[in-house]
């Protein structure tokens, strides 16, 4: 059941799992470990308040093309949607912003050698799973620096409660590192990952 006061809990997969982003080939893939070591910046998206208020949820696939020599996101495609066009745009809005080291990634010629892309020795592709769900709520953290540490949901690795909801929400924080500052995506305030 979704309330008013429920958390945002954004999953992208992609940087946490352990399997393929995206299998171009049967034997040659780019997986979410070598992503994260490619990557130079991968911002996660923030949930949408007009979705979080109508408690829309929603899994994507999308795939970014990714010029190597910049490490820039040149375009992105919608395998699957979420469902819902404002999760969507902001998914799409947000990997946009992506940006890897340059001459790192794999070309689309090395992934596929059959490939007949007129780019494939200058651009790369990078599949991106994101799933946007709302989870119910509980409990605040204690204070380092200016902001404040989300408490640990005991229990519950990767869950913390929320320092600005005063016990009444849970956020998901799983892979993300100690020390990260994350955006409160009700008050926007910021806080800190235990």
């Amino acid at each position: 059941m979704i309330t008013r006061d429920c958390a945002v809990r954004l999953l992208t997969a992609a940087l946490f799992a352990t399997g393929p982003l995206l299998s171009i080939s049967a034997s040659v893939h780019i997986t979410a470990e070598q992503a994260r070591q490619w990557a130079i910046s991968m911002p996660q998206p923030e949930y949408p308040e007009s979705a979080r208020r109508r408690g829309i949820t929603g899994s994507g696939f999308f795939k970014l093309r990714v010029e190597i020599k910049t490490g820039r996101v040149k375009q992105i495609t919608t395998l699957r949607s979420t469902g819902d066009k404002a999760l969507d745009t902001t998914a799409i809005q947000t990997l946009a912003r992506w940006c890897f080291k340059p001459n790192v990634l794999p070309s689309m010629r090395q992934l596929d050698p059959k490939t007949k892309e007129p780019l494939a020795d200058q651009d790369s592709f990078i599949g991106v799973p994101i799933t946007f769900t709302l989870a119910p709520a509980p409990r605040g953290g204690a204070k380092h620096g200016p902001y404040p540490v989300a408490g640990k949901v005991p229990g519950a690795p990767g869950f913390v409660y929320n320092p600005y909801a005063h016990g009444k929400q849970v956020l998901d924080v799983r892979g993300l590192e100690p020390g990260t500052q994350m955006r409160d995506p009700v008050t926007g305030n910021i806080y800190i990952v235990p």
